[in-house]
């Protein structure tokens, strides 16, 4: 049996399965980040929570990142 290399990630990546897991856990949330109701704010807890990991990530502040 051969084993398939996928060298074409110029035009798509498969996806890690931690992100896969990210997103599909994102699609769960419903509601505008800039609203102010339970859905809006929980939003943009997962926005600014993203914000927060990425910022450490690349060692700068979370208010320089922007999505």
């Amino acid at each position: 049996m051969r084993v398939r290399t996928y060298l074409d990630c110029n035009a798509t990546h498969p996806l890690l399965p931690e992100a896969k897991s990210a997103i599909i856990g994102a699609l769960e949330f419903i509601g505008n980040p800039s609203s102010v109701h339970q859905e809006g704010r929980a939003a943009r807890g997962l926005i600014d929570q993203a914000r927060t990991c990425v910022a450490s990530l690349v060692n700068a502040k979370p208010d320089h990142v922007v999505f």
